[in-house]
């Protein structure tokens, strides 16, 4: 198994997300009452569906102190976070993983850099 670069697990990473079949409201919904039953098939698919918007947030957010990859990273657990405690709050997602990037941003900004 070749080891992927950083840029280019990134841009296959993206490439996926982009790719991915986007779900009606409708199935959404089927989704988060299958994975509020415990179905940890619809739960990774109910993730799968809202990783588009992981994606639009964190790259509202680049440049302000966090690599675009680490801010993926944060809001993709943040997104998972949220989904595990309540699948049926569906609304409440955008905001869940908003406040967890200005969190990570924020906490970027008080420690000191390191050297690379």
């Amino acid at each position: 198994m070749a080891c992927l670069s950083p840029d280019t697990a990134l841009r296959e990473y993206l490439v996926q997300v982009a790719a991915a079949p986007r779900l009606s409201p409708w199935q959404v919904q089927a989704l988060a009452r299958e994975s509020a039953l415990g179905d940890a098939a619809a739960l990774r698919a109910l993730a799968e569906s809202q990783l588009p918007l992981v994606v639009m947030e964190a790259a509202q957010r680049r440049g302000r102190g966090l690599r675009f990859g680490r801010l993926l990273a944060c809001g993709n657990a943040a997104l998972l976070k949220a989904l595990r405690e309540d699948p049926l709050a569906l609304e409440r997602l955008p905001q869940r993983v908003q406040d967890a990037l200005e969190s990570a941003l924020g906490r970027a900004v008080e420690r000191p850099r390191r050297a690379l």
